[in-house]
């Protein structure tokens, strides 16, 4: 868990209501280079949130350029990989979802 990536979040995010609190949710799980991979279920303990809406709202944050997700796996138990992606530079941003789009 990375203290450093969930004040990056706190600090920086513009996301508001329930997109906020899964960002720092997954931030709450990442290493010190942002990767996280929680998954969805435990995502939507942790936020109190359903598991429809947690799949919404990261749906709608990897659009931003704030979370890239790399989608795994179908089904119970599998989890995607989160790139926490608040307070990088554009070129950062760039690679991150070029790869997240590659694995």
């Amino acid at each position: 868990m990375s203290i450093s990536i969930m004040n990056k979040v706190w600090r920086y995010s513009q996301q508001r209501g329930s997109a906020r609190l899964v960002m720092l949710a997954i931030a709450d799980n990442a290493w010190d280079n942002g990767e996280a991979y929680p998954g969805i279920e435990y995502l939507a303990e942790k936020t109190g949130l359903s598991v429809r809406q947690v799949q919404r709202v990261i749906k709608a944050l990897n659009e931003t350029d704030e979370l890239a997700v790399a989608w795994r796996g179908n089904g119970r138990g599998s989890s995607n990989l989160y790139f926490v992606l608040v307070g990088c530079s554009p070129a950062e941003i760039a690679e991150a979802k070029t790869h997240a789009r590659a694995v």
